[in-house]
C-alpha cells in the first residue's frame, strides 16, 4: 500500500505507467511514525502533478498538516492546499482536479485515510475507488 516509502515508491511508478500524460491532484494524510519526508520527496516527483491537497487523518498518530504542507511546498513549488476536515479536503481535491481535462485524483500517505469513514460518505457517487494505492478517477 501507498502509506509507506517502498508503497509510495510504487505508486510513483505505477502513477507514471498507468496516467501517462494525464493531470494527476494528491491528496495526503501520514501517521507521524512514517518517514514522511522522504515519502513527500519521491511524491513530488509524479508526473503532471499539478496541485496537492493535505490533510490529517482521524487517529492519534497522526502528522500536522502544517508540517507535511511545508514538506510540500519545500520540495515543490506547484499549488499546496490543506483543511484539517477531511470532507472538506475530498470537496476541495474533486473540484481542483476537476478543472484539467482526463485528471487523477490519488489519496495516498495512509491507509486511514482510505478507511475513514468520512471519505466513503462523501465519495458515495460510484465514481471512487479506494482501494490499497487509492486511485481516484476524476469523470
Amino acid at each position: 500500500g501507498a502509506h509507506n516509502v517502498g508503497g509510495i515508491r510504487k505508486l510513483r511508478e505505477s502513477i507514471a505507467a498507468s496516467f501517462a500524460g494525464r493531470p494527476v491532484w494528491l491528496l495526503f494524510a501520514v501517521a507521524s511514525d512514517k518517514d514522511y519526508g522522504e515519502m513527500i520527496r519521491i511524491l513530488c516527483t509524479i508526473p503532471d502533478l499539478k496541485g496537492v491537497t493535505v490533510t490529517e487523518i482521524e487517529n492519534y498518530r497522526r502528522t500536522d498538516l502544517e508540517t507535511v504542507a511545508s514538506i510540500f511546498k519545500k520540495n515543490w513549488h506547484g499549488y499546496v492546499g490543506h483543511s484539517y476536515n477531511i470532507n472538506e479536503a475530498i470537496i476541495t481535491s474533486e473540484q481542483q482536479a476537476a478543472k484539467y481535462p482526463n485528471a487523477v485524483l490519488i489519496c495516498a500517505g495512509s491507509l486511514y485515510l482510505a478507511d475513514s469513514s468520512s471519505v466513503w460518505s462523501v465519495s458515495g457517487s460510484g465514481s471512487c475507488l479506494f482501494s490499497i494505492m487509492a486511485l481516484y478517477k476524476i469523470p
